[in-house]
């Protein structure tokens, strides 16, 4: 028996395998870059808003997209801030017939007791 022939032939109807799980790779850290940096940007952003006291709501989505292009959500009331950033992270391969797929970070605050939160009541 050939066992060269044999190697070459297990390896030929694995690569599929190996290249999907690559991609699959690929795809998770792609996502978590963007998340990472969307997390980033917000919690930056939360700490500038609240130690200037800023409550214009213009003033603030227009910070928070020139650094990204994202979908800005603010609530906000006397003492509390929410702010919602949704953004669309590109895949790798085109699976499912889905080429995008969205991240949202979510960010609170209190403009009293100047804290920023991950967690929203």
């Amino acid at each position: 028996m050939n066992k060269r022939g044999q190697a070459l032939v297990v390896f030929v109807l694995l690569l599929p395998l190996i290249v999907l799980f690559v991609g699959v790779f690929i795809n998770s850290m792609e996502g978590m870059f963007t998340k990472n940096k969307l997390d980033g940007i917000l919690y930056d952003n939360m700490k500038i808003i609240i130690d200037k006291d800023i409550r214009d709501e213009e003033k603030i989505k227009k910070a928070i997209k020139e650094n990204m292009n994202v979908q800005v959500n603010i609530q906000m009331d006397e003492e509390n801030i929410r702010i919602d950033l949704l953004a669309q992270s590109k895949g790798v391969f085109h699976l499912f017939n889905r080429d995008e797929y969205d991240i949202k970070v979510t960010y609170c605050a209190n403009y009293v007791d100047k804290i920023i939160t991950k967690k929203c009541d």
